[in-house]
């Protein structure tokens, strides 16, 4: 795939756009300001609790439908849902909800909805016994929903992903990418000599170090889709969509370029870091995400064995029993 430098510095490497869009959205979750509303914001749909569990979804689309067909945006697998039950429709942040002609029809507060009806904080929509309630753009309620769900995802040192966002995105594009054979890779990042670092200089000089190689990371060294998380003490994940070997290769070392040309600066104090990298890519063999993350560690290993301060790559050939 071609590549072209894009105003921002970072290459855009021709991955389509409704895979860029979502993976932008993740790269930057740790950076929303979450009082602001955007203009098309809807809001969210809250599946209440019961035997289906709780679930939330967001109002982004122009219109999206709830029904049991597991291809539908909005999933409700319960008893008296129709295959194609109701549509929600978002025309610049007013949402308005219209049942499908279900045999059940579709309750707002309790009555049964006979046209379109425009949708407002905590309306209750009954779809079969599956039960929504909704909550727009900039309510007390959904602000609060976001700010601990951007808490869960966010690791409270650097402000970047952590372990769990880091897994969930990568398992979203496992996905993405066996379903429309396209390429992923997986960059591990480990500070060389980390625990060196804390004894000399402490573990406050650590932190920053921490904390300022992840925003030097995110400044120049990575592709606007790709995804920086912090996955347990100094080692980082950086999740590349639509990268392929060669892609991932030149991201790695644009990280360990990125780390090494200056030291960093806690205080008075210059502290010169590296850092060593594993490459891997997705491939045939690899039957989960897990097994792609071991195959960049693995990588990464190598890199540590070989000298640090360099990237190594994952075979391709499956792992001999």
């Amino acid at each position: 795939m071609a590549s072209s430098d894009q105003d921002d510095g970072k290459p855009d490497l021709g991955f389509d756009s409704t895979t860029q869009l979502t993976a932008e959205k993740l790269a930057e979750f740790s950076k929303m300001h979450l009082d602001e509303v955007a203009p098309d914001d809807g809001g969210i749909l809250l599946l209440l609790g019961g035997s289906y569990g709780e679930r939330q979804y967001d109002v982004n689309k122009k219109q999206m439908t709830i029904g049991r067909d597991p291809a539908l945006e909005i999933i409700a697998d319960a008893e008296g849902v129709s295959r194609r039950h109701a549509r929600i429709i978002n025309t610049e942040g007013v949402v308005t909800v219209e049942d499908l002609g279900s045999t059940n029809g579709t309750l707002l507060n309790g009555t049964r909805l006979t046209e379109p009806a425009k949708l407002s904080e905590d309306d209750l929509i009954q779809v079969g016994a599956a039960v929504f309630k909704y909550l727009p753009a900039g309510c007390q309620e959904l602000r609060f929903l976001r700010r601990q769900e951007d808490a869960a995802r966010t690791d409270a040192l650097t402000g970047i992903a952590n372990k769990r966002c880091l897994l969930e995105t990568l398992e979203m594009h496992f996905e993405l990418s066996r379903r429309r054979e396209d390429a992923l890779s997986v960059v591990m990042l480990d500070i060389d000599h980390f625990k060196k670092v804390n004894d000399t200089y402490g573990h406050d000089a650590g932190d920053i170090v921490l904390k300022d190689l992840a925003m030097r990371l995110q400044g120049s060294a990575l592709r606007r889709a790709d995804v920086l998380g912090r996955f347990g003490g100094e080692e980082f994940v950086v999740v590349l969509p639509s990268a392929s070997l060669e892609q991932a290769l030149m991201v790695a070392e644009r990280v360990r370029a990125a780390v090494a040309k200056e030291p960093f600066v806690a205080g008075e104090t210059v502290i010169p870091v590296t850092v060593s990298c594993g490459v891997a890519v997705l491939t045939a063999w690899h039957g989960d995400v897990m097994q792609l993350v071991k195959s960049a560690d693995e990588a990464l290993y190598e890199a540590k064995n070989s000298g640090r301060n360099r990237v190594c790559q994952a075979s391709v050939a499956p792992p001999k029993h």
